[in-house]
Formats: C-alpha cells, sequence, structure tokens
C-alpha cells in the first residue's frame, strides 16, 4: 500500500505519509499480523482529531528526518514498534 496512489488529504493518508517519513515503507508488512495492525492503525488515523498538527509534523518532517511519532500521536507507540522491525525499512 503506497501512498502513490492514495489521494494526501484522504482520511487516514497521514499515517502513510507519516511512516514514509520515518523511513517505512508502508507496503513492507509482509508479516500477516502486521497487515492487521496496520489496518487498525489507518482507521485510528482517520478518525484523529489532530489533523492540522499532523499535517504541520508531515511539513516539517521532511526537512528534519524524524525518528519517531509526534507525542500525540494515537499509533505512536504502534508505529514505534514498526520502526523496530527491519522489514518495514525503506530500502535504500
Amino acid at each position: 500500500m503506497s501512498i502513490s496512489g492514495l489521494d494526501k488529504d484522504a482520511p487516514g493518508a497521514s499515517l502513510f505519509e507519516m511512516m514514509e517519513s520515518l523511513g517505512m515503507e508502508p507496503a513492507g508488512a509482509p508479516v500477516p499480523r502486521f497487515g492487521h495492525m496496520l489496518a487498525s492503525a489507518f482507521h485510528t488515523c482517520k478518525s484523529c482529531q489532530s489533523v492540522t498538527e499532523c499535517k504541520e509534523w508531515l511539513s516539517a518532517a521532511s526537512a528534519k528526518s524524524p525518528t519517531e511519532a509526534p507525542h500525540y500521536c494515537l499509533n505512536g507507540e504502534l508505529l514505534s514498534e514498526f520502526l523496530a522491525e527491519p522489514l518495514m525499512k525503506k530500502e535504500p
């Protein structure tokens, strides 16, 4: 599931942008449980009330190369788990 085929303004799209900003490949979830976790995170993102803050974080992230999700992110813990998984990392 790549951000390239998803409207960046679509509800939940920020999750995939955030994953890419953190150096992850959203399509890199070969482990079945990751697919379920990613689907759950997408639905959480769709219902988040921090849309403005998230868009601002994403705008600034391209220049900063962040290593963790913002503190207000409801998926922060899950994104940290994904970051620890080598299969989720973008290939150089």
